[in-house]
This record gives structure tokens, C-alpha cells and sequence, in this order.
């Protein structure tokens, strides 16, 4: 066999082994570029306030998914907080969502007959009780009475309101509807319906 026809030609190797080159050397480029400082343009830096960053290294430690938990639970009775747990009254917090509920828990805790036997003393607490719940599923009331008592918190009087009390009803959680039965029953036994 004659072997005239195939040239042993390096020519195809050196442009391999160039472009490879090309490569290395634009790699090398595009790591300067996004780390080193300086070759990337210019450094943007938000405007943060100095109240935010006095306290920015702590952000990091707070666990947002944990619960909080407390042996105190909060009891409305006539114009003032009372805190259970260590005995001491309290004025209403100003800043609290539910400051002056007879029940603020009623939408997450299980009311049990003795804390309402303990709490609701009349017709109008045991009412109120039972409009709580209600009002965080934003029914809206007709009695100015409720009106004014809910409207002075921004969460109820920026919601959208729902006259319909069955649709509002529909919404509540399984704990809603067992602690508005549970008063409901209440207010039947005492004669206050």
C-alpha cells in the first residue's frame, strides 16, 4: 500500500492546542472581572439608615420559624388587662392587635368553660366575645355600638367587610366555630339571648 494520499500535517494539532489557549486565557479574564474589585465597574451601596444597621449583626440569629410560648394568658374584665400568671394588672396595650378583646386567643386557643364562666359576666361581654371572632373575618356590623368599638383598630376598619353572617361564619377555623358555639351555649344558660 502506498501511503502518498495521507500527510502527516501538525497544522490541525496547533489550532487545538490554540484554541484552547483562547479559552484558558478567556476564562482567567472573566474570573478577574467578577472577583477581583475594581475590574467589575463600580461598587453600588445601598442607602441604609443608621437605625437599621445598628443592629444588623443580629438579624442572623433570630430564628423566625420558632414559636413563642408563655405560662401568662391575658383575661379582659371591665377596662383592664389582668395577667393570670403572676397576678399583676395591667393597663390595655395600646399597640396590641386585639387590645380590649374579652378573648385576643379566641381565633387560635380552645376556650375552656371555666375561663369563660371566670371572664364573661354578662350579656355584653359574652356578646363581645362572640363578635371578636366575627370581626377578624371582617363581618361588617349594623349595630353602631360594634361599629365604633371595632373601627378603632386599623387591621378591621382597612379590611374588606362581608355583611353576609354566613359567608363570615364560613370562613372561621375549627376552633372559631367551637369557642363561638361554646359562647353561644353560654349566653343560652345565662338567659342572655
Amino acid at each position: 500500500m502506498n501511503n502518498k494520499g495521507v500527510k502527516s500535517s501538525p497544522g490541525w494539532l496547533i489550532a487545538v492546542i490554540a484554541a484552547g489557549v483562547v479559552d484558558v486565557i478567556l476564562l482567567v479574564l472573566l474570573i478577574v472581572v467578577l472577583v477581583l474589585p475594581g475590574f467589575g465597574g463600580s461598587e453600588v451601596k445601598a442607602d441604609i439608615p443608621d437605625d437599621f444597621t445598628a443592629n444588623a449583626d443580629t438579624y442572623s440569629d433570630i430564628e423566625y420559624d420558632s414559636e413563642y410560648s408563655s405560662d401568662a394568658s391575658v383575661n379582659f374584665s371591665g377596662g383592664s388587662l389582668k395577667e393570670s400568671a403572676g397576678g399583676s394588672e395591667t393597663t390595655d396595650d395600646e399597640d396590641g392587635m386585639y387590645s380590649g378583646f374579652v378573648f385576643p386567643d379566641s381565633d387560635k386557643v380552645l376556650l375552656t368553660d371555666d375561663r369563660i364562666k371566670e371572664t364573661v359576666t354578662d350579656a355584653d361581654t359574652c356578646r363581645r366575645a362572640i363578635n371578636e371572632i366575627y370581626a377578624r373575618h371582617g363581618y361588617e356590623f349594623t349595630m353602631q355600638e360594634n361599629i365604633d368599638f371595632f373601627n378603632q383598630y386599623d387591621w378591621y376598619k382597612n379590611m374588606d367587610k362581608e355583611s353576609d353572617m354566613e359567608k363570615v361564619s364560613a370562613q372561621f377555623s375549627k376552633t372559631e366555630k367551637s369557642n363561638v358555639d361554646k359562647l353561644l351555649e353560654f349566653e343560652d344558660a345565662n338567659g342572655w339571648n
